[in-house]
């Protein structure tokens, strides 16, 4: 399943379609690295890809040299700094486009799990933002965003480059990501681990380590909470069992009444039957009412009797149920919407201020069709795309296009070899599933260096195992 090439066709054919010109060249890039580099020539003009009707009405001479500023280097910002960096500029209208991150690496965060269980080596999920940058004109800024004066069109941000320093942008592009929500749960901001970056994938690694070294020495199973009953938290629920093979105790933890309520019928059968294959304990009509070192504390959510609030020994406890848009955007001056998301157009630009661009998790956008987007990674590529076009058209005093997001399918990871999805309609499971996963996420890395490098390490280590532990008789 060539899930990043087909959606490299579908999703410009509906909302790029004045983009024909360099339409195959783009949907194509995955296959035909080469190719693309030769007929994207300095000499075509930018003029040439739309026809006279779409042309804006605006007769303002374009910027020049603009200024664009991408905060945020999630799936949203740094591939919308990819996208215009491989746009056909011209000499005069050729930007200066300058990410900021207070990390320096990128996390392919659907495939943190892979790091966490010791699948996948920290290089090929987070490579670092100079590796995926190198040979653009993409400048990286590690630094803390500290203020954006809207008014003025100028960020504060403190790096270790250039200190304190004020950046003054055209165009700016808001795409920082969420964090926990762990404050209203007693003790949850302590001794809850949350998956979300690798910092923490990191963390959950050496803890399990822990773990087995506390069973064997102790001679008793670990038990483990999974708090949240949704995507990652099913996918890490079925990740720890498997890693532990029934040596220890996984429960997993949910408000509602039942698991993976907002996924296809499929996955939800095969990953329930998964659950029960592992053993792993599901706790519905459950929230968590306190967290300790060494136990945390569940209450009924049909109930609200002191009597209905259990405690259970625990020796982790891994937190995905809440997360938040980042608390640094309550300081923006723009409008936002009751969960604190900056609301904007279709055309992902922020209300009332047109040079501002607000997407991934960050955004609350309801797209072409009215349907409102969800924070994943599937939508911010696809928002990326829309956001670095329309970046280009307002400076080129061109007509922006409105997003339009298209549900490609749902890929789950249930162990190594295991999984579930359903793409295009079609659904697949166990090893299958996890290969096409693979596969689909290899296509969607950020640059074609980075996928033939983790390609290529995909291929041939499987090999080079084979042949050390191979020996040959005498």
């Amino acid at each position: 399943m060539l899930l990043a090439y087909v959606h490299g066709i579908c999703s410009r054919k509906s909302s790029f379609n004045c983009f024909r010109r360099t339409h195959f060249l783009s949907s194509t890039r995955f296959l035909f690295p080469s190719k693309r580099r030769q007929v994207r020539a300095p000499s075509l003009h930018l003029s040439c890809l739309y026809t006279t009707r779409e042309k804006s009405v605006n007769s303002s001479k374009p910027i020049l040299h603009p200024k664009i500023t991408i905060l945020g280097g999630g799936f949203g910002g740094l591939y919308t700094a990819l996208t215009l960096s491989r746009y056909p500029w011209t000499r005069l209208t050729k930007p200066k486009i300058t990410l900021v991150d207070r990390s320096d690496r990128f996390v392919f965060l659907p495939m943190l799990y892979e790091v966490a269980f010791g699948q996948l080596d920290k290089w090929q999920v987070a490579p670092t933002f100079s590796q995926l940058l190198q040979g653009t004109d993409v400048e990286f800024v590690l630094g803390q965003v500290e203020k954006v004066d809207v008014q003025k069109s100028t960020c504060e941000i403190f790096s270790t480059k250039y200190g304190q320093k004020e950046f003054y942008h055209d165009r700016l592009v808001i795409a920082i990501g969420t964090e926990p929500s762990l404050s209203s749960v007693p003790g949850a901001d302590k001794y809850a681990l949350p998956f979300r970056t690798l910092e923490h994938a990191e963390q959950l690694k050496q803890k399990l380590v822990n773990l087995t070294k506390m069973r064997r020495q102790q001679n008793r199973k670990p038990v483990i909470f999974v708090i949240g009953g949704s995507y990652s938290g099913v996918e890490l629920a079925s990740n720890v069992a498997e890693y532990f093979r029934g040596e220890a105790r996984v429960c997993i933890v949910d408000r509602g009444n039942r698991l993976l309520d907002a996924a296809s019928e499929h996955n939800r059968n095969v990953a329930l039957q998964t659950l029960r294959s592992l053993n792993v304990e599901s706790l519905l009509d459950m929230e968590v009412s306190c967290v300790t070192e060494n136990a945390v504390s569940l209450k009924s959510i049909q109930e609200s009797t002191q009597e209905s609030e259990k405690k259970f020994d625990a020796d982790l406890v891994l937190w995905t149920a809440g997360f938040k848009p980042s608390s640094w955007l309550q300081f923006v001056a723009l409008e936002k919407d009751p969960t604190g998301r900056i609301l904007t157009s279709s055309t992902l630009q922020a209300t009332r201020h047109d040079n501002i661009f607000v997407l991934g998790d960050a955004a609350a956008v309801t797209d072409v069709n009215g349907q409102r987007c969800k924070a994943t990674a599937q939508v911010a590529i696809q928002q990326a795309e829309c956001a670095a076009w329309n970046i280009w058209a307002s400076l080129c005093n061109k007509k922006p296009v409105p997003f339009r997001y298209e549900h490609l399918g749902e890929l789950m990871t249930l162990g190594k070899y295991n999984g579930t999805a359903e793409v295009f309609g079609i659904p697949l499971s166990g090893t299958s599933a996890q290969f096409t996963r693979r596969l689909a996420y290899l296509f969607r890395m950020p640059t074609n260096l980075h996928r033939l490098k983790v390609g290529q390490n995909w291929v041939f280590k499987p090999v080079s195992c084979f042949f050390e532990n191979f020996s040959f008789p005498l």
